[in-house]
């Protein structure tokens, strides 16, 4: 599924979810481009609190940890923005998954 979306140009990797407020109008102002679409972010274990604070009121934005990221979010989202910590620590997420196998 995420070679679909990324065969699809549906990825955006990015360095960081970090934002200077946590105001959910800055945000929205930043992903105005984006906001006819559903969007699920894969941020780290601790992802910015600005961030998370913002997103809680977008009706099309999903925050999501490693741990809590499925395929059903991959279904859900026509856009997936990837955090540099995020793709790493789902690395290792799934690497644990098949090694429990």
């Amino acid at each position: 599924m995420l070679s679909a979306k990324l065969f699809e140009d549906r990825i955006v990797m990015i360095d960081t979810e970090e934002i200077e407020y946590h105001k959910t109008k800055y945000l929205e102002e930043i992903l105005s481009p984006y906001m006819s679409d559903k969007l699920t972010f894969l941020t780290g274990f601790n992802a910015d609190s600005n961030f998370t604070l913002a997103a809680k009121n977008l009706d099309n934005v999903r925050v999501k940890n490693p741990q809590q990221f499925n395929i059903s979010d991959m279904l859900k989202s026509d856009l997936l923005f990837v955090t540099k910590d995020g793709l790493s620590q789902y690395e290792e997420v799934l690497s644990c998954r098949t090694e429990n196998l």
